[in-house]
């Protein structure tokens, strides 16, 4: 019975690290990656490629946050005066749902 009790112990531990800390640093690595990558992104096809696997990726703490300073990082693209009017378009609506996911 100690041992049964010791195995699901365990389970619920390495599950808790996982869940709490290995998703959320994952994602955030990832982030990062695509932060690094982005001076290399030439078309909108090349962000949202750039951007989707990290926004995809399964975190249950993170997301929000994630979803945060992409936009402002978005909003900083978006402010810059020599940027065409359809690009800055573009990257709003790519965020825009990710926004309102969670309200």
């Amino acid at each position: 019975m100690k041992q049964v009790l010791l195995m699901l112990a365990l389970v619920v531990v390495v599950a808790g690290l996982v869940l709490g800390a290995y998703l959320p640093w994952a994602k955030a690595t990832s982030y990062i990656t695509a932060l690094r990558n982005l001076p290399n992104v030439h078309s909108m096809d090349g962000f949202t490629a750039n951007f989707d696997e990290t926004l995809n990726m399964y975190s249950p703490v993170g997301d929000e946050e994630v979803v945060k300073f992409l936009s402002n990082d978005i909003l900083q693209l978006v402010n810059q005066k020599d940027q065409p009017e359809n690009v800055s378009r573009a990257l709003v609506s790519f965020i825009e749902p990710r926004l309102l996911t969670d309200n």
